[in-house]
């Protein structure tokens, strides 16, 4: 496995843990769990996006843009779901 797809694989990892924690945090029964879980987001947040910006750096990742064009047809497909 290359350093590309190993680095793909931690961060879709870290990605996951965030979501998981961010559902600890609403759950918490007391403020001290939820401070703990806090502490644990934050942390697994900030090291998320590191990640995530080393991969940017390295063109590993890259973003799109988003033209208007792109936007509107996106709005129309989302627009359409939910009146679903």
């Amino acid at each position: 496995m290359t350093d590309k797809y190993m680095l793909y694989d931690v961060l879709e990892t870290e990605k996951n843990i965030v979501v998981n924690t961010s559902i600890a945090l609403n759950e918490a029964s007391c403020t001290p769990i939820y401070d703990t879980y806090f502490e644990i987001f934050d942390n697994i947040s900030k090291a998320t996006k590191t990640l995530f910006n080393l991969a940017y750096n390295k063109n590993w990742y890259t973003l799109e843009e988003a033209t208007k064009t792109k936007i509107e047809q996106e709005y129309k497909k989302l627009k359409k779901e939910l009146n679903e």
